[in-house]
């Protein structure tokens, strides 16, 4: 009982058609959207032909519902950077948006599989705010095992590939001697809250990108929620940008992130 009364305090002001479609939502047992997710083949041709990628999780559906989350504290000027993000996204946007497979997945299949409340927000949220007539990418892709090194990696041997993260992750990566990419550079940032540092942030691209040819450029973020939205705006601006995530901390190591799907 204390967990539904919390339930309500947290959200019947601030979001109403939240509560409403998660009540109608938890009854249900199936709740699909038969998204139509791009295949390995299909999105290695997308980066390759230029396309950018940003990836949505749980950490961002929280703040889309006036939550924190462990990389950013909750901002109105976030939420509506993820709102831009979505709404303006089409099956011909220079970006291509992930979003957790789960919304193809049943109530009664995560009930099963023991995720049905991690993954119940996602559907509603997906419901209230996404476009439902395009194209999306998985977001736990690059968790599974070689998946970032066998299709992304390879798209990106001929380019300036500039990763953009916290310091112990360059500090880790740049002596991996396994990475392929030849001309490969770091940007410094902070590891959490980049909101209050994001103007320095785009500045600090801006001018790195100035001193190498942005047709042949690459952008990695790793910088949570307002990394996504640099990676959007970039993309825009012609200068390819991936959102890539945890999976900068362990790309050619062989580390395992399967446990976080």
């Amino acid at each position: 009982m204390s967990r539904t009364i919390n339930f309500f305090k947290r959200y019947i002001l601030r979001h109403p058609l939240y509560v409403i479609f998660y009540i109608k939502f938890y009854f249900m047992k199936r709740c699909v959207f038969n998204v139509k997710l791009y295949s390995k083949d299909e999105i290695q041709k997308e980066i390759i032909n230029g396309r950018s990628l940003i990836r949505l999780g749980d950490g961002e559906i929280n703040l889309l519902l006036s939550l924190s989350n462990h990389y950013q504290k909750f901002s109105p000027v976030v939420q509506k950077m993820l709102l831009k993000i979505i709404s303006k996204y089409k099956n011909n946007s220079p970006y291509i948006l992930a979003i957790p497979r789960f919304v193809n997945v049943t109530n009664t299949e995560l009930k099963f599989i023991k995720k049905f409340n991690v993954w119940l927000p996602l559907k509603v949220v997906f419901y209230l705010k996404f476009r439902k007539d395009v194209n999306y990418f998985d977001a736990h892709n690059f968790y599974y095992d070689d998946y970032f090194e066998s299709v992304v990696g390879p798209c990106l041997v001929d380019k300036n590939v500039v990763l953009i993260t916290k310091k112990e992750t360059i500090d880790f990566q740049s002596k991996n001697v396994n990475i392929p990419w030849k001309n490969l550079t770091f940007i410094e940032v902070p590891d959490s809250q980049a909101l209050d540092s994001f103007k320095d942030i785009k500045l600090k691209i801006d001018s790195h990108i100035k001193l190498l040819s942005s047709d042949k450029t690459v952008l990695l973020f790793a910088l949570g929620p307002v990394g996504k939205y640099l990676t959007y705006d970039f993309a825009c601006s012609g200068v390819q940008s991936l959102d890539i995530g945890k999976v900068a901390e362990v790309m050619y190591n062989n580390i395992s992130l399967e446990y976080l799907i």
